[in-house]
């Protein structure tokens, strides 16, 4: 009889096979086979990719239940990522805090590295240092992330109607932002930029360091909402901030190079050797329902970036040190 997964499309079966296409066009495309008027770039070697993805883990993805249709629920993820060497993720959700949804993941999957995170939008009434209180005492504590407003940020493209939640006051962070930052500091909590504008960002980042709030996140950067410039990046990273990139929005321009979300690979792959991959942290940001997987999407992230040329060690500080070493108490 087929499991919830079969039911919905979604096997071990489905997974190889959709990987192997994958690896196989990226590695045609590569030799030239495929057609195209790009140089062959850098071959890729199956094994190496299943190297790095064994010790990869996912620091931004999403899952049901959402209000927004998701591709599978979180306990079908953990299934795949166990049945593919995934090591774990960070569980990211716009409306809720996923750190009870990841105390039933650990009990079901101890041998899985799952996070839990919060998002200030106007689930909590916006930026509410008491509800971030709240949830880091849950039973198991595994709220590991605090993200200023995504989706109800001004910058954020869903709030042109202006009805967003507040984070500065006359261009300085609130009260309730700063609060929100000491508790973070105090409490070894990271603090992310989620969606705010690079400016707004700068400004976090600037008290997260005076407050001696050592773990920050700049959410995003290869997203066009929340796009930032090499230079910026490079004076994020100066000042010891993580950044965030994600492989959506390549995904997206492999589909149609002339999607208003997508990003081109190799644009990336030059940042990356500007800024320097010790300072980033490369997810995702997958769980669509019309995108492949996220076992699958870590692989194609994983293919795409050395078929332009980043290292094995680049991709494993990205997907793995960083990421862990920024999640660990």
């Amino acid at each position: 009889m087929a499991n919830d997964n079969e039911k919905k499309g979604v096997t071990r079966r489905d997974f190889m096979k959709n990987t192997a296409m994958a690896g196989a066009g990226i590695a045609l495309a590569g030799a030239g086979i495929l057609g195209g008027s790009k140089p062959a770039m850098a071959a890729v070697s199956g094994d190496v990719v299943d190297e790095i993805y064994r010790q990869a883990m996912d620091f931004h993805l999403h899952c049901g239940p959402d209000i927004p249709k998701r591709k599978y629920d979180d306990f079908e993820l953990a299934k795949l990522c166990m049945e593919t060497g995934l090591t774990g993720f960070m569980l990211k959700s716009h409306l809720t805090c996923t750190a009870e949804r990841v105390y039933f993941l650990r009990k079901q999957f101890p041998k899985l590295e799952t996070f839990g995170s919060m998002a200030l939008n106007r689930t909590w009434g916006g930026v509410n240092v008491k509800a971030v209180e709240i949830m880091s005492k849950l039973q198991g504590k595994h709220l590991r992330q605090v993200y200023f407003p995504t989706q109800d940020a001004q910058n954020d493209e869903k709030t042109k109607y202006g009805d967003y939640v507040k984070v500065f006051d006359d261009g300085a962070l609130t009260k309730q932002s700063l609060d929100v930052i000491k508790f973070c500091a105090k409490n070894n909590l990271i603090v992310s930029t989620g969606h705010l504008h690079t400016t707004e960002g700068f400004k976090v980042a600037e008290a997260a360091r005076e407050l001696k709030c050592d773990r920050v996140v700049c959410t995003h950067v290869t997203n066009r909402t929340t796009e930032m410039s090499v230079e910026n990046q490079k004076k994020m990273a100066a000042m010891g901030v993580y950044l965030e990139y994600n492989y959506l929005q390549i995904h997206y321009y492999l589909k149609d190079n002339k999607s208003p979300k997508g990003q081109p690979p190799e644009k990336i792959a030059k940042w990356i050797k500007q800024v320097g991959a010790d300072h980033i942290i490369f997810a995702t940001d997958f769980g669509q329902p019309d995108n492949p997987t996220t076992p699958e999407g870590m692989k194609l992230l994983i293919a795409e970036m050395l078929k332009q040329g980043i290292s094995k060690e680049e991709l494993i500080k990205m997907t793995s040190t960083n990421p862990y070493k920024i999640l660990r108490v």
